[in-house]
């Protein structure tokens, strides 16, 4: 009812005269019946062919791909980092486990040439016991060397000539209940093989620890001196 009555009003003053106090009253009677209807100011419409205010923003994604492509790197640092730490662990297997097996086959030496000499059974007994234990440690050469030479196969085909070596080695010893003749002699000749095997193993993974070390490690960043 109040609508009605307004407009009405407004509509039949007869003082209105066209102009722009008219068209003013007009718009101002607008906005309050707008007012009186939804309780709620009645904002203009914008026109069409208005110019707008807002300029239109191109929302581009290259900060999600870098952000990206940092994870991606970050990742691939750590995966990096984490597989030299493992090379690293198996490189220092591969050298203690070749200094094991060139200390062994000394020890063989020694116990055979004591028990020739008479030191009895205990000198037999450390010689079988020392090169059965050197033996399976030749073995772990050549798995440490698999991880840590991995793709280097060259390297990995070296270690693998310890335990081939060293079973022909044991083979060549015979039946020692029997009597034996110059083919048993390749044991002790292969013995030495082994031992100069184990110390070129040796040697090369000091080298790569060497130069692993060498790769990981950053100079600290000198003090700058006061001006």
């Amino acid at each position: 009812m109040t609508v009605k009555m307004e407009c009405r009003t407004h509509g039949t003053r007869g003082d209105m005269q066209p102009g722009s106090g008219h068209g003013t009253r007009v718009s101002e009677a607008k906005r309050q019946v707008a007012t009186n209807v939804t309780g709620m100011p009645h904002e203009p419409e914008l026109h069409a062919d208005a110019p707008s205010s807002v300029a239109s923003v191109d929302v581009a994604p290259p900060r999600a791909g870098r952000l990206r492509r940092n994870v991606r790197r970050k990742s691939q640092s750590a995966a990096g980092s984490r597989d030299s730490r493992v090379r690293r662990v198996f490189l220092w297997l591969y050298l203690v486990t070749a200094i094991i097996v060139a200390l062994g086959v000394l020890l063989q030496a020694f116990s055979i040439a004591a028990y020739i000499r008479g030191a009895g059974q205990d000198a037999l007994d450390m010689h079988s016991t020392g090169g059965f234990m050197t033996h399976n440690v030749e073995i772990v050469v050549f798995l440490a060397a698999l991880v840590g030479y991995w793709g280097t196969w060259t390297r990995v085909g070296l270690a693998l000539l310890l335990p081939v070596i060293g079973t022909a080695q044991i083979l060549m010893i015979g039946d020692t209940d029997t009597t034996g003749g110059w083919i048993n002699g390749l044991h002790g000749l292969f013995a030495l093989v082994v031992l100069l095997l184990a110390v070129v193993l040796a040697q090369e993974g000091m080298r790569s620890l060497r130069r692993d070390a060498e790769e990981n490690w950053s100079p600290a960043t000198p003090p700058s001196s006061a001006a």
